[in-house]
């Protein structure tokens, strides 16, 4: 991108956090699954928050079906840490007092 794009983020190359420019699908639970997606930047603990297709988790599971989308809902929680509350990727001026942190 261009310098002058108001996308553009002067990424600080000693900074251990990336920017999340890439999209990941994610899915809870099965056989009745919850499908979203989100933004990430390939590193652990780089994602943001998901957004989910449907705004409602599947009904009438059994209690391991119920029990199989708690767990996959954690690990996906799980990964969101460094992008808490940013449902997008943070604008350049956010990432940046987001890295000084880092």
């Amino acid at each position: 991108l261009s310098r002058d794009s108001p996308d553009h983020y002067d990424i600080d190359i000693f900074s251990l956090l990336v920017p999340p420019f890439r999209i990941e699908l994610v899915e809870a639970g099965r056989p009745r699954r919850r499908f979203g997606w989100r933004w990430n930047n390939g590193q652990n603990h780089g994602s943001c928050e998901t957004i989910w297709f449907e705004n409602r988790e599947p009904e009438n599971m059994d209690a391991d079906e119920e029990e199989k989308y708690i767990r996959d809902l954690e690990f996906i929680r799980q990964d969101v840490v460094s992008y808490r509350g940013f449902f997008i990727p943070p604008t350049n001026e956010e990432y940046q007092r987001m890295s000084t942190h880092w």
